[in-house]
């Protein structure tokens, strides 16, 4: 039967040409919008290494023009103090943290080179300062190792650590290449600038910026000096979320007036996220990928049923005659779907060499079009073959469907009519 309908390709080998010309075309437009929405998927699937949920943010204001009164607490440790103990105190407020270039979603971000000790190698990583509650605020946890203390802040250098997806940090070797060490070799770090070495005394759970990004990884430091410019970021129990930034800000207004600063306003990360995935243009560029994919499908599916109908149409006196010479309408039907499916399997293999050859270069950036980042979601070539089934899969139901309707018209003209045509 295969060796029949490869038969029936090659003399039809005119016709089926511009066929194979438009699998290659669709097969190729589907590999990559198959990995690019596969990225999308994958990313957004990840855990990001922490918990948003019931958080938000206190932002304090400083006066424009102030001076203390009598009587007033003007001493900082004192006024701080004071700042966390009523927050504490309103009802639902479970915990509070302060950060600088830490919170996720607030737009700040601090990158530094540290030196490995005993190696020497320099490694690049976020820097984030934060007090021990920040781990709790944001359910971040604890793989190795015990959190800093305020002992900690006072007497040492401790740090905190994270990885990038495969637990390590990443660095540059001599010969130029990427090279990785797993974090549970690593004991302390040097900065050669202020020649201070920093213990490591905890890993916590490897974080990314966003859903769409990569495993950063990072070094925490204890914040030493807690003022109320830092980020400020409490977490509330779920029964009292609702309408909770209202509430706060009309109840805790006065009492939040505290010497030189006055409570600005309180939002929920959840909504900075919002600001800062539409401020990106990531929602944006997600809903248009969307859209352009679901037009593409929608235009591939209707231009394979077009071209099949008139495929199927124009050799209806042939279908005619194999059927007056006795072969049977479900045979005949089998033998058009053969037909289709090996063409579709020639087409798939020089589209997979013209995609793999494509994604070595830099030809999508340069029309513009969106390029999936696998290194983000640890893909590999595993993902190739994801691609290759799914496309091939996708295109051998739309084929076979746009082949089905026409055949199925085609064999039930009586076959003296199609002779005629004939």
């Amino acid at each position: 039967m295969i060796r029949h309908i490869c038969k029936i390709i090659w003399n039809e080998r005119k016709a089926n040409g511009w066929i194979l010309v438009e699998f290659i075309v669709v097969f190729c437009i589907l590999w990559f919008c198959c990995d690019y929405l596969s990225y999308i998927v994958r990313s957004n699937s990840e855990p990001v290494g922490f918990d948003i949920d019931h958080t938000y943010q206190i932002q304090m204001s400083r006066k424009t023009q102030y001076e203390p009164q009598e009587g007033e607490e003007t001493d900082h440790n004192a006024l701080i103090q004071t700042f966390v103990n009523r927050v504490k105190q309103y009802p639902g407020v479970e915990n509070i943290a302060f950060s600088n270039a830490a919170a996720p979603y607030l737009g700040s971000l601090s990158r530094s080179s540290m030196q490995y000790l005993p190696d020497s190698i320099w490694i690049g990583a976020r820097i984030r300062y934060v007090t021990s509650e920040f781990f709790d605020v944001f359910k971040m946890k604890l793989e190795s190792g015990r959190i800093f203390n305020w002992e900690d802040k006072a007497e040492s250098w401790n740090v905190i650590v994270s990885g990038n997806r495969n637990g390590c940090f990443e660095y540059t070797d001599e010969d130029k290449k990427k090279m990785e060490l797993p974090l549970s070799k690593m004991k302390a770090f040097y900065n050669d600038y202020e020649k201070r070495e920093y213990p490591i005394i905890g890993v916590v759970n490897p974080t990314k910026e966003g859903s769409y990004s990569y495993y950063d990884p990072g070094i925490y430091y204890p914040l030493s000096q807690v003022d109320l410019n830092d980020e400020i970021v409490i977490r509330v129990s779920p029964h009292a979320d609702k309408d909770f930034a209202e509430r706060f800000t009309k109840e805790m207004r006065e009492q939040l007036d505290l010497g030189p600063y006055f409570l600005s306003s309180v939002i929920s990360l959840q909504k900075r996220k919002e600001m800062i995935l539409n401020y990106s243009g990531i929602t944006g560029n997600l809903n248009s990928i969307y859209a352009i994919s679901s037009f593409l499908v929608i235009n591939i599916f209707l231009g394979l049923i077009g071209t099949f109908w008139y495929r199927v149409q124009s050799r209806r006196s042939e279908i005619g005659t194999r059927i007056s010479m006795g072969a049977s309408k479900k045979n005949v039907k089998r033998m058009l779907f053969g037909e289709t499916l090996i063409l579709l399997f020639i087409a798939s293999f020089v589209a997979v060499n013209i995609c793999l050859n494509i994604a070595q270069t830099d030809f999508l950036e340069a029309i513009g079009l969106p390029e999936s980042q696998r290194d983000y979601i640890g893909a590999g070539i595993e993902q190739d073959f994801i691609n290759y089934f799914v496309t091939y899969l996708f295109l051998a139901v739309v084929s076979l469907f746009a082949v089905w309707y026409p055949a199925r018209q085609a064999v039930s003209v009586p076959p003296a009519e199609a002779l005629r045509e004939e």
